[in-house]
């Protein structure tokens, strides 16, 4: 199934504009994580974009570091994975 990321991320990012603060607190009980607010599902969607932010960097320092294996790059600090 082909997905326009952008498009879904700009629809997305409409929707999240529409949300009035005082609608944060409401919740649902999850059977698992129990009671989840509005909010938390929001910010955890927020660190989960952060935390591929960090995937995607660190991939970027060990692909770049293997390429410039010729060259110290040790006073850029620790390389992950090395």
């Amino acid at each position: 199934v082909y997905m326009d990321w952008a498009a879904e991320r700009a629809d997305s990012c409409r929707w999240l504009e529409t949300i009035k603060v005082a609608d944060l607190g409401n919740f649902v009980d999850h059977p698992v994580l129990g009671r989840m607010r509005a909010g938390d599902f929001i910010a955890a969607w927020r660190l989960h974009d952060l935390l591929h932010m960090r995937q995607f960097s660190t991939a970027l320092s060990v692909l770049t570091a293997r390429r410039l294996a010729a060259w110290r790059v040790d006073y850029a600090g620790t390389i992950p994975g090395s």
